[in-house]
């Protein structure tokens, strides 16, 4: 038996919590032995304590290679979760101006009906090639339901062609939340199991929300934003209250939070994004945080949110890849019919792998897709060596392209050991267990 490489140990007292980020094991034993397993002096330990230790993969048998494990879990991930994901970013029109949006620099454009169908028969061909067993399509955008009617036709469409061919699928929203019709809302209360939830931005209190986020017309979103929370609440739809943190708005998130709970919404879903220089559309965005520097202000803004009795993941989970865009079927096709793996880098044609044509085919250009297909974290050193690989998945390749040249380059930007280990001793203060 040997020490698995990927523990991580936080020290509360007496005792001591253990994570393992490849296994997802996570255990609490007294403190003298977790120092027994620290030191690699195992066979000092009973052995009760040691088939413990062992369950949670703390402790291997000594012909494990983990970073072969690491690599057999990436490429099942990659390969062989029979799941295709596409976001379809409709068009890029939007009724906010985002301070610093991405899209804001390109030119008004939305998806034509033959492109819908263009869309269709890749996306039906494709299940059918690959033995596709669940289906997920985002809608984004620009605003994405600035066209309700093209979003509740294409999921009528996909709704009855997945049930024809045994796949299930499911409907993702992103919006900033002003324009959720009754139409669109009765549509999706009527076809819950299909929608895996609504993914709505705010951007601080509704002074600076307002401020960051107004309509074009200048006039108030906050209002109408949080109002559809409750609609959405009042239906039993899904949904995530998406809050964007920047270094001009982060001292204002507690006065966020009290806000939504004064609206009942205490109890609903919240993410915390940092907002950070992603792409060449908002590289001079002066408040973005850069580097890990958003790690530590999210443990702190989870543990408010939760103390408040807001839903908040902490994040520790195994993904083995960053995100799905490392998915062999996963797309991101705009309003051209272009094709990208990233969401990140579809403002920059450069970054597309491909176009489709009229039959839906998918015509491959330059070698873009291959070179995505082709980057590793484990062509990394820093990353072959870090114990947090399991949980990053080398991080965001898109930002990593933007910023290096390089798809994989180990920027460590959601995670870091000291903030593991923060989150460990709150998850044992408060018995999230």
């Amino acid at each position: 038996m040997k020490v698995s490489y990927y523990n991580i140990y936080s020290d509360i007292g007496s005792e001591t919590v253990i994570y393992n980020t490849l296994y997802d094991g996570l255990i609490i034993v007294p403190k003298q032995i977790a120092d027994m397993v620290r030191h690699h002096k195992i066979e000092f330990i009973d052995l009760k304590e040691l088939n413990y230790l062992q369950e949670a993969g703390i402790i291997i048998e000594d012909q494990c290679n983990e970073l072969d494990f690491y690599q057999q879990c990436r490429k099942y991930h990659r390969e062989h979760e029979q799941r295709m994901h596409v976001m379809l970013t409709i068009t890029n029109i939007c009724n906010c101006s985002c301070e610093y949006c991405f899209e804001a620099k390109q030119k008004n454009k939305v998806i034509s009906k033959s492109g819908l169908e263009v869309i269709r028969k890749f996306i039906i061909e494709n299940l059918k090639i690959h033995s596709i067993k669940t289906l997920c399509i985002d809608f984004f955008g620009g605003e994405p339901l600035l066209f309700p009617e093209i979003v509740i036709r294409e999921m009528e469409y996909y709704i009855e062609e997945c049930a024809n061919l045994k796949v299930s699928v499911k409907f993702r929203f992103y919006t900033n939340g002003t324009l959720i019709n009754s139409d669109l809302l009765l549509f999706c209360a009527k076809n819950k199991e299909c929608i895996k939830d609504f993914q709505i931005t705010l951007d601080g209190p509704k002074n600076i929300h307002d401020l960051q986020r107004p309509l074009k017309n200048k006039l108030s979103s906050y209002d109408i934003t949080t109002r559809n929370f409750q609609r959405l609440n009042q239906n039993g739809i899904d949904f995530v209250i998406r809050i964007n943190v920047n270094k001009k708005n982060i001292n204002e998130i507690e006065k966020l939070l009290d806000e939504l709970d004064k609206l009942g919404l205490s109890g609903c879903k919240l993410a915390f994004y940092g907002i950070q220089s992603m792409s060449h559309a908002c590289a001079d965005y002066q408040f973005a945080f850069e580097g890990n520097e958003f790690s530590f202000v999210k443990i702190k803004l989870i543990v408010l949110a939760r103390s408040k009795g807001f839903k908040v993941s902490y994040g520790l989970s195994p993904s083995y890849l960053y995100c799905s865009a490392h998915c062999r079927d996963s797309y991101i096709i705009n309003y051209k019919l272009d094709v990208f793996k990233c969401a990140l880098l579809q403002s920059d044609d450069q970054y597309k792998i491909g176009h489709l044509d009229d039959n839906g085919n998918l015509k491959i250009e330059g070698n873009v897709l291959s070179d995505w297909n082709n980057s590793s974290p484990l062509s990394e050193p820093k990353c072959r060596k870090c114990v947090l690989l399991p949980l990053c998945g080398g991080g965001c390749s898109g930002v990593s392209k933007f910023k290096t040249g390089k798809y994989a380059a180990g920027l460590c930007g959601d995670y870091n050991i000291k903030v593991i280990k923060q989150v460990l001793k709150n998850m044992y203060e408060r018995g999230d267990f």
